[in-house]
């Protein structure tokens, strides 16, 4: 092999090595920013605001979030469930440390700050991995149970699949980018199937 294909391929394999996915901020459907039940590192930015919809059998989860700066969020989930009646958690994020090539983000933060079902308190990293997936890892209390995590991976353009654990069970998802601004959602989570979608700004 000639040099010059020789640095060709170098070139290829290493862009292909650090080819990381892109950090997009949705909510959940505990409000914060992440995937379906598991937060992830990422904020969303200064000046923007993301309002999502998701129900499952017999509750619908309504959230809306606000980027406060370059590091913080707070965002409220609106839950109606059964004869529980409806209630509004506080979620508030604080990022600690930005997503680069070689270092994860880093983020704490608190949801329902006002313990109006279960508060609970977490420090979570995300990190973009070779071909497109990104993995998240935490450790937590209250609905998480000591450590967490979720793993991304893409289907299709504009379409991730993802497999979390969240201390206690397993779920999974599927996120649909309809262009840069809507996400539509569904996936199996806590036992129940749930469907979707956000819209951020």
């Amino acid at each position: 092999m000639s040099s010059q294909r020789r640095i060709i391929w170098t070139c290829l394999a290493v862009l292909a090595v650090f080819a990381f996915s892109k950090a997009e901020a949705a909510p959940t459907l505990q409000g914060s920013t992440g995937l379906a039940n598991v937060v992830s590192a990422d904020v969303l930015p200064a000046h923007s605001f993301s309002i999502g919809r998701y129900n499952r059998p017999g509750e619908k989860n309504e959230v809306v979030v606000f980027g406060l700066g370059q590091a913080l969020e707070v965002g409220a989930l609106h839950r109606t469930a059964g004869e529980q009646g409806a209630a509004v958690r506080w979620n508030v994020k604080w990022a600690l440390a930005q997503e680069q090539i070689l270092r994860p983000g880093i983020a704490v933060g608190v949801e329902d700050v006002g313990a109006q079902a279960q508060r609970t308190t977490y420090a979570v990293a995300s990190k973009g991995l070779p071909f497109g997936l990104r993995l998240h890892a935490g450790v937590g209390n209250g609905r998480y149970h000591g450590l967490f995590g979720a793993l991304e991976a893409p289907l299709l353009p504009q379409t991730k699949l993802f497999l979390e654990q969240d201390g206690r069970q397993w779920s999974a998802g599927v996120r649909v980018s309809v262009g840069p601004d809507f996400r539509l959602d569904a996936g199996h989570y806590a036992g129940k199937t749930y469907v979707g979608g956000s819209y951020t700004y």
